[in-house]
């Protein structure tokens, strides 16, 4: 790295990479007295008008309109919390990215003056204010601290890369605060005694070194004792040394009024407007993390340079009428430039020498084209058609037999003869002077392959030439259709650089052609000029700089990678075939801007990715305020957190972008949706995404960096967020709506039911009615009918006894069973009656007919029939038409049955209603019966099948000796 500021150094009009931004890009104010970068990899700048933030594409600024203390800024300081710290005239400033706070020390004017700011490994603050040091814990509350008395002077602070804060006290020494004391380090000897040190530096190579810069010189220390030689520098006229800064490649930087200085062995190279740096007054360095340096000035803004690994020689540029127009390095090493209006010019890696041709016609100051032999003749075309031969001691013009129209290009081979070519026709010039026209057409460039073949360019194609003369078209349709600029090859390829289609790799063997445009990585699709080298590597000169290509010959890939820098000097446009790789592994290339001079070769750094951060959530495109579906935003960029919107607030936008300085136009981005997007989205340069029209649901937005040819960020944006679902959309609501829907499809057939079981009981009535209607009917017309009509047979067998007499025993008694069937059948005309009639449904008057019933079988019997009816009026029921006429057989049935088997003497007979049930119980002291062993008859079956047909239980309990019980219980409805 030493070598490569001061062996360039004495070259004339070489540049460096100086890139220059001031208030007219955005910057506050154009004094700049301090430099640092913040966690975001944003620059803060401090001016004598405020401070600016630069991202890499835009400033913001922040003055005492937002709460600044005062505009006239000395230093700044990003601490590890993320706080910016910001000295001034009037104080100290702290911002946390939304709100600025003040501290003062003292109540003079003067004492408030803050020019220095450290952050030590515990986290707190210490603080330079005229001479004296402050501490801000981290209670953000200030103390003065006093290192060897009350008064002392302060010279300087600095912290080490262990995080130990170091002092300067004027003519007292160096001290370390150790835990809570200070220690002295370094005692100034009688030489020393009156430096005033107002930077202290830590080595970067050796721990225990240090320097130290007074006002006109540099001093060093190792192991606590200062170094015997006063000064690494020497002084400066009329002048003092501002500032010194360490980079991270171990270069010294020195700033002064006068300029910018690098030191080495007690040498000072300056940078000034000749080499690229066009201010003269440095007031601020800096190295940012992708190792750009940054100077600011006393006027001009700050400056960036970045260790691009080239030079340009800008006296060769088409605005000095010496544009570069062919290249060629011969065996010696020697580079040789032909330039359109200065002539030619050779290399040899020192110094730049004109070589004048021996013409006094200007045009042949305009040099068309190089070429040269294997010993080391180098041939001149120049724009008057005349060919030179310079054979490193003198030059000789190649004359032939006849003047050639418009010459582009020559090419000697092995013989003595040279091939032209021009815009009519392709020539063979023979060493006697003879010229053969080999091609019709125009012809542009040659491409030595072999001592047997050389390839040419023209406006319809490509063409094979060999040494007899003869000729072979590279039939491609690609080719054919290409404007040709120049040409190479790399073994089994040929590399075809076109204006209109980018490079083109013709593969000798399969005879088919590959084509390289912006879309695989190319700057432009206008493509001056190419080379490879000796790793066999492929170097486009294109109208946007350059590009470096790795071709695996086996497999046909390619890989593309760019050393352009938008906006700087390396990405300017090439010339035409003017492009040389040399045996020093450099790589030279002629460029509208001048002569570039690539080092490809340079010990690579680590390429540094800077975070990717999200920069703003928005709305339906506008700011989302702390208190409205957030309870917080962050202090930097207001990004709010834990995000809640309702339903219908669902158009986002993000914005995100990393801070790059060197990179700003080549970072791509990725970005995905979780919770509707798998996958991450295609590499974007857009820095902003919109997703309208969000469904409900939990989302975290995710986004990361991608810089070609280093890969993705080390971080990724991870921002989570939730869209409520309207009440409509919970599970509850549907839930519940489900609940409501059923229990209304329920009340609805619940009301088809009701009103059905309405209707059915309404007609249940209207048939009731009718039935009783009809039982009424039937029971008059069987009364007047039936009973008239047993009542005349009655009549009829007492005129018949009456008329017999009593001398006629066997008569009598057929008469007497004729009555008392007459009397049974009368009997049973009258249940049929009652049950008829509607009043037998009540259960009251079933309770009365049973009794009636109880008491007419059982009179004139040796059983005495007992009954308690205990059916009271307020306990009536109606019960259906056809239960009363089943309650009566059942009983009648059992009654019969206790008279003829039980051998009781008592009856009881009990009619009761207990809640919704009616007990008709019937129970003898007779002697009782087996109910397991005896036989059941028709009678008892009948009695089961009619209390069945009435859904009634009926329960005959039957001891031998204890009687026989039956229960008859009806369910009431």
């Amino acid at each position: 790295m030493l070598c490569f500021f001061v062996v360039p150094a004495v070259l004339s009009a070489q540049k460096y990479n100086f890139q220059n931004f001031n208030v007219q890009h955005g910057l506050i104010q154009s004094q700049v007295n301090g430099i640092c970068q913040d966690g975001f990899d944003n620059l803060w700048i401090a001016t004598l008008g405020g401070i600016s933030r630069f991202d890499g594409k835009t400033f913001s600024n922040f003055t005492e309109s937002e709460g600044l203390i005062n505009n006239f800024t000395n230093c700044i300081k990003a601490d590890h919390a993320g706080n910016i710290w910001i000295g001034t005239n009037s104080g100290l400033s702290k911002f946390n990215g939304s709100r600025f706070s003040n501290y003062r020390f003292s109540n003079y004017p003067n004492g408030n003056f803050v020019d220095a700011v450290e952050e030590d490994g515990r986290g707190q603050i210490w603080i330079k204010a005229q001479f004296k040091l402050y501490r801000i814990d981290s209670r953000q509350k200030v103390f003065k601290v006093e290192i060897t008395g009350p008064y002392e002077i302060l010279s300087a602070i600095a912290v080490d890369r262990q995080g130990v804060l170091w002092a300067g006290v004027f003519k007292k020494g160096i001290f370390r605060l150790d835990g809570k004391q200070w220690v002295k380090v370094i005692a100034l000897n009688e030489a020393h005694q009156q430096d005033f040190f107002r930077r202290i530096i830590f080595d970067r190579e050796k721990h225990n070194r240090l320097f130290l810069l007074c006002k006109n010189k540099l001093v060093s220390a190792e192991g606590g004792a200062l170094m015997e030689k006063e000064s690494l520098l020497p002084p400066v006229q009329n002048d003092f040394y501002q500032d010194i800064f360490q980079d991270e490649s171990r270069q010294l930087w020195l700033l002064s009024r006068q300029g910018l200085f690098l030191c080495s062995a007690a040498n000072l190279i300056p940078f000034n407007e000749e080499n690229g740096y066009i201010h003269s007054n440095a007031t601020a360095i800096f190295q940012d993390r992708e190792r750009n340096i940054w100077f600011g000035t006393n006027g001009s803004g700050i400056f960036r340079y970045s260790h691009q690994p080239f030079l340009i020689f800008d006296e060769f540029s088409a605005s000095r009428n010496a544009g570069v127009m062919s290249l060629i390095e011969e065996n010696n090493h020697r580079l040789y430039i032909g330039t359109d209006g200065a002539g030619l010019f050779v290399y040899d890696d020192k110094k730049m020498i004109p070589l004048r041709l021996p013409s006094l016609n200007p045009q042949d100051s305009h040099i068309l084209h190089l070429s040269g032999d294997n010993q080391n003749n180098i041939y001149i075309l120049c724009a008057t058609g005349r060919i030179w031969k310079f054979d490193q001691r003198r030059f000789r013009e190649i004359k032939s037999e006849r003047m050639l129209n418009c010459p582009s290009a020559v090419l000697p081979d092995s013989r003595g003869g040279i091939w032209i070519a021009g815009c009519s026709d392709c020539c063979y010039r023979e060493a006697s002077g003879k010229i053969t026209t080999v091609l019709k057409g125009a012809f542009n460039k040659f491409l030595y392959l072999s001592d047997d073949s050389i390839l040419t360019s023209s406006l319809n194609g490509l063409y094979l030439l060999r040494s007899d003369l003869s000729f072979r078209k590279i039939d491609d349709s690609l080719i054919d259709s290409s404007s040709l600029m120049a040409m190479s090859h790399l073994g089994k390829y040929y590399l075809l650089a076109t204006a209109n289609k980018g490079l083109i790799l013709y593969n000798t063997q399969s005879h088919h052609s590959q084509q390289l445009t912006r879309r695989d990585g190319l700057n432009s699709d206008f493509v001056y000029s190419v080379t490879s080298d000796q790793d066999s590597l492929i170097w486009l000169g294109t109208g946007r700089g350059v590009n470096k290509l790795i071709l695996d010959t086996a497999s046909g890939k390619i890989r593309v990678f760019s050393w352009a820098r938008s906006g700087e000097i390396s990405s300017a446009e090439s010339n035409q075939d003017a492009v040389v790789y040399d045996d020093k592994h450099n790589l030279w290339v002629g460029t509208g801007a001048g002569l570039m001079k690539y080092f490809p070769e340079m010990p690579n750094q680590e390429k540094y990715i800077p975070p990717v951060i999200l920069q703003g959530v928005k709305l339906f495109s506008k700011e989302i305020p702390p208190g409205k579906f957030t309870k917080r935003v962050s202090p930097w960029y207001g990004i709010p957190e834990n995000l809640s919107l309702p339903n219908d607030e669902n158009h986002l936008s993000f914005s995100f972008g990393s801070s790059s300085f060197l990179n700003t136009n080549r970072m791509l981005y990725q970005y995905q949706l979780m919770g509707m997007e798998k996958i991450y989205s295609q590499l974007t340069p857009n820095r902003e995404v919109v997703f309208p029209g969000l469904p409900p649901g939990q989302y975290t937005f995710k986004a990361r960096a991608y810089l070609p040819g280093s890969g993705y960020s080390k971080n990724t944006i991870s921002f989570p967020f939730v869209i409520s679902e309207a009440f409509y959309q919970t599970l509850f609501f549907k839930v519940v709506f489900v609940v409501l829907l059923l229990g209304l499809v329920l009340w609805i057939q619940w009301l088809r039911i009701k009103q059905q079981n309405r209707r059915q009981k309404e007609m249940e009535e209207i048939k009731k009615a009718e039935n009783i209607k009809v039982r009424q009917i039937a029971s008059e017309d069987f009364h007047d009918e039936i009973g008239n009509t047993l009542t005349r047979i009655q009549v009829l067998t007492d005129v018949l006894q009456t008329k017999i007499g009593t001398t006629h025993e066997e008569e009598n008694r057929i008469i007497r069973q004729i009555k008392e069937n007459l009397g049974n059948m009368y009997q049973g005309t009258r249940d049929i009656l009652w049950t008829l009639n509607a009043e037998s449904d009540q259960i009251s008057e079933i309770a009365d007919r049973l009794v009636s019933m109880g008491v007419e079988i059982f009179q004139d019997t040796p059983i005495k029939f007992v009954f308690e009816n205990k059916i009271i009026r307020d306990q009536d029921v109606l019960l259906p038409g056809n239960y009363s006429r089943n309650i009566l057989m059942i009983l009648k049935e059992a009654m019969y049955n206790s008279l003829k088997y039980s051998k009781a003497s008592t009856m009881l007979l009990i009619v009761e209603r207990i809640e919704s049930r009616v007990f008709i119980i019937l129970n003898d002291d007779g002697i009782g019966y087996d109910t397991v062993h005896v036989n059941k008859g028709h009678g008892t079956d009948n009695m089961f099948k009619r209390a069945s047909r009435i859904r009634a239980e009926f329960v005959i309990e039957s001891h031998l000796l204890l009687g026989t019980t039956y229960q008859l219980i009806i369910p009431l409805r």
